[in-house]
C-alpha cells in the first residue's frame, strides 16, 4: 500500500469502521473508543502514516483490552518529583511504582 496525503481519510475511515466492528468495541464505552481512535490515527510527523500504520504488528481486539486496562492508571493526576511518583489526587507517595 501507498502512503500518501490523498487516501489518508479514505485508510482512517476504513481502520475507524474496523474497530467499531471488532467483537472488543461492543464492550468498550463510547469515550474510551474515541480516546482509542485519536490515539492510533494520529499521524507522524510528515502525515503519510498513522500510528497504528508504524507498528509491525496491530491486533486491534488486543490493543482495544490493553487500552482499556491502562485508562485507569492514566487518568491518575501524578508526577514524579526526587524519585517519588506522588498521586495529586490522593497525596500518596509511591517508591515501588518507579
Amino acid at each position: 500500500m501507498k502512503y500518501n496525503l490523498n487516501n489518508l481519510n479514505a485508510r482512517r475511515v476504513k481502520f475507524v469502521e474496523m474497530v467499531v466492528n471488532s467483537s472488543h468495541a461492543r464492550k468498550t464505552n463510547d469515550s474510551e473508543l474515541i480516546g482509542f481512535l485519536n490515539y492510533w490515527t494520529e499521524t507522524n510527523e510528515r502525515g503519510y502514516k498513522m500510528r497504528w500504520e508504524r507498528e509491525e504488528i496491530f491486533s486491534i481486539n488486543r490493543r482495544l483490552a490493553t487500552f482499556a486496562k491502562n485508562k485507569k492508571r492514566w487518568n491518575e493526576k501524578r508526577y514524579v518529583s526526587n524519585n517519588k511518583i506522588i498521586n495529586i489526587d490522593n497525596n500518596e507517595f509511591d517508591n515501588d511504582k518507579l
